[in-house]
């Protein structure tokens, strides 16, 4: 379930959910949850209550540079979407069966 891709500086960025952003890093799901409790890389949380972390930001922190967090309106309108999708998916699922 990868994230949606945006350009972010220039760069091609992403939002995973803890599960892909761990495995990424070779860590436990609970360990990248810490970060994101502590601060240390950035991230998004959907309407629903998932974490979701921008792949450049925890890559620019494991490789020992600070990593910016912000939330500019974008990424807000990006995590909308994707949430709105999964709703929207759901219903039809649920309108099938």
């Amino acid at each position: 379930m990868s994230g949606s891709r945006t350009l972010v500086g220039g760069i091609d960025d992403e939002l995973l959910t803890v599960g892909e952003a761990a495995g990424l890093v070779k860590k436990t799901a609970q360990t990248v949850r810490g970060w994101i409790h502590q601060g240390r890389i950035p991230y998004e949380v959907t309407p629903g209550g998932q974490y979701l972390v921008w792949r450049s930001g925890l890559l620019e922190s494991r490789s020992g540079r600070a990593a910016k967090v912000v939330t500019p309106s974008w990424q807000q309108e990006i995590v909308a979407r994707r949430a709105a999708s999964r709703v929207s998916a759901k219903a039809a699922a649920q309108a099938i069966g």
